[in-house]
């Protein structure tokens, strides 16, 4: 974004295939060599960045809860919500917190997106916006239950991007006051533990609602997170989902001797 240039990504990556890099700390146990190979693009979200870097990126909470190691990254291309663009950039020196001067939507490889939250299965891959769950105001209509949440703009976003498989990491969808609460550092107290918890029986209720939309759209979201709590979509091996997206990419190194010579005829 510069100088509130309109930009259309609608369809750029026509019929790819899309690794998810989610937080859950399983994600750390998963091979993720293979995700740095070619053929392989990946979305990551919120902090999970700091566990494996991703060429795509998005938020769903102020954009200040976000390493600036992230804003700053110009190898991430990254979404944001446009009502999100007044937000400034918040740096951590030495362990201690500081706003800055900047704003994270003049990072470098910014692009920003207009979100609601009003949940709707029907219409959710068909409206223009990018839902994100379910607001207050919404729930007094709709009767859904309240949640606003990252992966619903997960589902979404890549949808409006042309992607249409999707393979989910770190989906693990359940947090214990022992393990681990995420892939990266970052502590976590009882009652934030019970609340996601409740967040996700929540969102396998709502992603429950959506898949029948989405598999009439010939939109496929599977599962690569072992033990996931997440029960909505097929499983399927990181290792599996690799060759299938890689299935058509030649092998390593590529073959360029000849390329420059001559071209041959079109075959029939």
């Amino acid at each position: 974004r510069d100088g509130n240039q309109l930009v259309s990504l609608t369809g750029l990556w026509k019929n790819a295939g899309l690794f998810v890099t989610l937080s859950g700390p399983s994600l750390l146990k998963a091979n993720l060599e293979l995700l740095k190979k070619r053929g392989i693009i990946t979305m990551g979200v919120n902090n999970s960045p700091a566990a494996f870097r991703p060429n795509l990126w998005t938020h769903g909470d102020p954009p200040n809860k976000f390493h600036h190691g992230i804003w700053k990254d110009p190898g991430v291309l990254k979404f944001m919500p446009v009502r999100c663009f007044p937000h400034a950039l918040r740096v951590k020196e030495d362990g201690k917190f500081m706003t800055v001067d900047e704003l994270c939507r003049d990072q470098p490889g910014v692009i920003g997106f207009a979100r609601n939250a009003d949940f709707n299965p029907s219409r959710f891959l068909d409206e223009p916006s990018v839902n994100w769950g379910n607001g207050k105001k919404a729930v007094e209509r709709n009767k859904h239950p309240h949640i606003l949440n990252i992966m619903f703009c997960v589902m979404k976003l890549p949808w409006l991007l042309g992607f249409r498989r999707l393979y989910l990491l770190g989906c693990d969808f359940k947090m214990t006051d022992k393990d681990p609460a995420y892939a990266f550092t970052q502590s976590k107290h009882h009652g934030a533990v019970t609340s996601n918890n409740g967040s996700y029986i929540k969102l396998n209720h709502m992603l429950n609602l959506l898949k029948p939309h989405f598999d009439q759209h010939n939109y496929q979201v599977f599962n690569c997170t072992p033990n996931s709590g997440l029960l909505t979509f097929p499983f399927m091996t990181l290792e599996d989902a690799f060759h299938e997206e890689t299935k058509n990419i030649p092998g390593e190194p590529l073959d360029t001797e000849g390329w420059y010579d001559h071209v041959e005829a079109r075959a029939a």
